[in-house]
């Protein structure tokens, strides 16, 4: 018999409810008839017409009534709430395009018009059918299938100019899926199916300029750009249109200047991202400011000038990938752990996450060999396991000699964490009684700022007597004796007079300079090794379109941190020697005064980039008459020097070729900006950009539009156009240069300059051998390999090494610096995992050998 149900009488429910018929109680006897007889069609459609949906409460009660737990409550009232925090993180999701707004594409009103989202839950192996790709109106298989990229985005009219990073990156692993899922139907052989199975399947991108984000995103576009099911076309969609008998969609769009349209099973809007509504509101209750669109400034300035306590991760700081919103979260938590250290209080300059002794710098208070372990018991887990009173148990303890910080109904609640926090000092151990063992041992590491292993639990059932005993013949365990053992297993203190070995940074970069700058906060003693005598070289770059405030703060950041105690810098030296010693590395490093040894308990590889030696590449005999590159450029207009009539900027000199299959992320940027100033300085003058699909991540692309907008010209070409020298007409003074080529679109041009500007690639700067002195190996790319780019982005293969920056991927001067953050918080990670067991990972010395 089913289970009766109550379902409540509110006074605003429109109708009641429709009773469902059954059979009479006599034609019941001796059969399996069916007793529920079902609605007819009128029921039905009175039942429909009182509750359409529940998007709307109306007060019905079903939901009540089938929820076992009475979890729903129907007169809840908001409440407000006052958290007490040493730190802020603003990490909100982003909002996804509602494409039902742009009508036209048929969202919404055509069954086979999907988003990408919904595409990925559609055909991903734990979905609602399994992974099996069918078009939603019939559950036919889609044969050809479209996507159309930029809904929501580059898309000024609905106030959303900018780049929204990940969905081109999307649409091309959403592509190969498809193609999977397709193929699978018939022959199960993944991408590689082919025969019968696979006739007749295309795949279409409609895009306005392709933008794959990652390091290995060129290399996936590549695959599908030469794949014969796929064709990506340069286009504007204007409209998608259904049959309603079929099911078709029509999509009709420009291209080339030529209106046409082509048939598809099943079309898949590539929507972007945005802003949550009511950021803007938490933004300004933690005095934050943000732009147009919703998004904090993610330059390194506004980074670095953040207020005290106040961190930002993820999409809040503009759109992100995945990737790289993991970072920004690491590199969130580190700031926000960070300013809990109290520089001037006990246990400064001990950080976070990392026992007292760990880094024992001048002022600082380390742990005491002395400090006596605290016990702590919870009366409810004694309970639940039938364990003797708490007063009985503590009496034991204190019986011991040992302090007993009391009992509380619940350790985890505010009542026992206040009390934990009074009794238990940064040197102690804490026992606690009752909780549960290898699950809130972290719990109470954190809430309480305790070591790693600093916590130890005997569970309820430990402290138990056997139920099934006799009484008398197996009394209770002795606790006493409990507690002994786990303070038996707790890590050895480390001697508060034990020199502290630094962690070494590899590169006073962007990325570099930040993770010493954080490290340092932390209270750990960084060494930076530097092989020029500049710091900082790329910082320049973070302001380059910033204000004279912006300038100021980068300066007073790179002063401070050469001024702060905890950091020592050397010049002009090299990586010679990587030794392991035991859980330390021993480091050779060549300096003009001699060979330095320092012992280290971790390395960061934060060497950046070097700028691609356009001599020698190109076409003919491999020069570049009358070429000068974006830098010199740069430098020239700093000068408000702009003598040119017409400039020629060409893209992507020594990135996205066989060599280096990898965009390095920075080039475009660096163009538009300073087009966008030469024509500052000289508004008559003519500028145009060579490029091969422009990438212009996120908010670049409110510079694209202006460069438009300011008359600049745009020529999409396949490869390296060809130049040459032309004498001056004069026969003296300086002469022009003839650029060449083919565009994209097969229209050969010509065009005579005063100079070319090169926007000349990132190389990997001594990654080789930097990777092989310290054992670490390489990816596909020329990067060095990390464990997990979404686990753990930072940690090399190599124990105690860590990675950031261009050494571990193409990286913009922000990101460079976000991954310089969030590397330090990886650091101390390793390092409070290591003394936690034990090791002595942090004592030792450095010292000068001739």
């Amino acid at each position: 018999m089913k289970k009766p149900k109550f379902v409540p009488e509110f006074a605003d429910i429109p109708a009641a409810r429709v009773k469902m018929p059954e059979l009479e109680p006599e034609e019941r006897r001796l059969n399996f008839k069916e007793v529920e007889l079902g609605l007819t069609e009128e029921l039905a459609r009175r039942e429909a017409a009182r509750c359409l949906s529940c998007r709307r409460c109306i007060g019905c009660g079903l939901c009540l009534a089938e929820c076992d737990q009475c979890a729903i409550v129907y007169d809840e009232a908001d409440q407000m709430a006052e958290l007490e925090a040493d730190a802020i993180v603003f990490a909100s999701e982003p909002e996804v395009f509602n494409a039902g707004r742009k009508r036209d594409l048929g969202y919404g009103e055509a069954w086979n018009v999907i988003t990408s989202f919904e595409f990925e839950r559609l055909a991903s192996p734990t979905g609602p059918l399994g992974g099996l790709l069918v078009r939603p109106s019939d559950g036919e298989i889609p044969r050809r299938i479209a996507f159309i990229q930029c809904v929501g985005s580059r898309d000024e009219a609905i106030g959303a100019n900018y780049c929204s990073v990940e969905c081109c990156s999307r649409t091309i692993a959403q592509a190969w899926r498809a193609r999977e899922a397709v193929g699978a139907v018939g022959s199960g052989a993944g991408r590689a199916a082919g025969g019968a199975s696979m006739a007749g399947f295309e795949v279409w991108v409609f895009h306005r300029g392709m933008r794959p984000y990652g390091k290995t995103s060129e290399v996936e576009l590549g695959g599908l750009a030469r794949a014969d099911w796929a064709k990506l076309i340069d286009a504007t969609v204007a409209s998608v249109k259904e049959d309603p008998a079929t099911g078709a969609l029509t999509v009709s769009y420009k291209a080339d200047g030529e209106e046409r349209r082509a048939a598809f099973d099943l079309v898949v809007l590539a929507v972007g991202v945005g802003a949550r509504r009511d950021f803007r509101r938490h933004a300004r209750l933690g005095a934050v400011a943000v732009n147009k669109y919703g998004f904090v400034d993610a330059g390194v300035a506004s980074m670095v000038a953040c207020k005290e306590g106040v961190a930002f991760a993820g999409p809040v700081r503009g759109p992100a990938t995945a990737a790289r919103s993991v970072i920004d979260a690491i590199a969130a938590a580190s700031r926000a752990l960070a300013a809990s250290v109290d520089a001037t209080g006990p246990g400064a300059g001990v950080p976070a996450g990392v026992p007292a002794g760990t880094a024992a710098t001048p002022g600082s208070a380390s742990a005491s060999p002395a400090a006596k372990p605290v016990v702590f018991a919870c009366a409810y887990g004694l309970e639940a396991a039938g364990a003797d009173a708490p007063a009985s148990l503590l009496e034991q303890i204190r019986s011991r000699g040992l302090a007993v910080g009391g009992s509380y109904p619940l350790l985890c609640y505010k009542e026992g964490r206040d009390a934990m926090k009074r009794e238990v000092g940064p040197g102690s151990p804490l026992i606690v009684l009752g909780c549960h063992s290898g699950s809130h041992e972290m719990l109470f590491e954190r809430a309480l700022g305790l070591a790693p292993g600093a916590v130890s639990i005997i569970s309820g059932a430990e402290l138990a007597a056997d139920p099934a005993a006799e009484p008398g013949q197996r009394p209770a365990p002795n606790v006493g004796y409990l507690v002994e053992a786990a303070l038996a297993t707790q890590p050895p203190a480390i001697p508060s007079d034990a020199p502290a070995r630094p962690v070494a940074i590899l590169g006073g970069g962007v990325s570099g300079l930040a993770a010493a700058s954080e490290l340092a906060r932390r209270g750990l003693k960084v060494i930076v090794i530097e092989k020029s005598e500049t710091l900082g070289a790329n910082l320049a770059k973070a302001t380059i379109t910033g204000e004279p405030q912006d300038v100021k703060v980068i300066g007073d950041f790179v002063a401070g941190l050469e001024a702060n105690p905890r950091v020592r810098f050397v010049r002009s030296a090299t990586l010679a020697q990587a030794t392991r010693i035991g859980d330390a590395l021993e480091l050779m490093v060549g300096t003009p005064d001699g060979n330095l040894t320092l012992e280290t308990c971790a390395l960061v590889i934060a060497t950046g980039a070097g700028a691609f030696d356009p001599a020698g590449a190109g076409p003919g005999p491999g020069k570049y008459p009358g070429a000068i590159t974006q830098a010199d450029f740069r430098s020239s207009l700093t000068r408000g020097e702009a003598p040119w009539q017409k400039v020629v900027m060409v893209q992507c000199v020594g990135a996205r070729d066989a060599e280096h299959p990898y965009c390095s992320r920075y080039c475009c940027r660096e163009a538009l900006i300073n087009a966008l100033a030469f024509k500052n300085l000289n508004p008559e003058a003519e500028l145009t950009i060579l490029h091969r699909g422009l990438r212009a991540f996120g908010l670049d692309e409110e510079l694209a539009s202006e460069a438009v907008e300011r008359g600049i010209a745009f020529i999409e070409v396949e490869s390296m156009p060809a130049m040459v020298a032309q004498a001056s007409p004069s026969g003296h003074g300086q002469g022009t240069v003839k650029v060449t080529g083919i565009s994209r679109a097969g229209k050969p041009f010509g065009i005579a300059c005063d100079t070319v500007v090169l926007s000349v690639a990132h190389s990997r700067a001594d990654i080789d051998s930097i990777a092989r002195l310290v054992g670490a190996p390489l990816d596909r790319l020329g990067f060095i390999e990390t464990a997990n780019p979404l686990v753990a982005p930072f940690a090399s293969t190599a124990e105690g090494v860590f990675v950031c920056g261009f050494a571990r991927n193409p990286v913009t001067v922000e990101e460079a610096f976000a991954e310089g953050l969030g590397i330090a918080g990886a650091v101390c990670q390793y390092m409070g995992q290591h003394v936690a067991k034990g090791d002595a990972l942090g004592t030792g010395s450095d010292h000068q050998a001739a």
